[in-house]
């Protein structure tokens, strides 16, 4: 079963804010290599409610950042 993890970046780093990304890796870590896949989005602006909403969409099953804002973090639990 396929995991997806989302990484939000700022420049080369994992963003230390949620909200500060400009950047998402997002990676799947499939059983077998051949279905493991790693892309980079480039966000518009940063925006925690479109990180949100990507979160969501691509159905990510960890997200890793520096930090997060209680409201973001209880809304991804609640959609969850």
């Amino acid at each position: 079963m396929e995991k997806k993890i989302l990484i939000p970046l700022y420049g080369n780093d994992v963003a230390p804010r949620f909200d500060l990304a400009g950047e998402v890796m997002i990676a799947g870590s499939g059983e077998e290599e051949a279905g493991r896949e790693e892309r980079i989005v480039v966000m518009s602006r940063a925006s925690a409610d479109n990180l949100c909403h990507m979160v969501l969409t691509e159905k990510a099953g960890e997200v890793i950042c520096g930090g997060i804002e209680e409201e973001h973090y209880q809304y991804l639990k609640w959609k969850r």
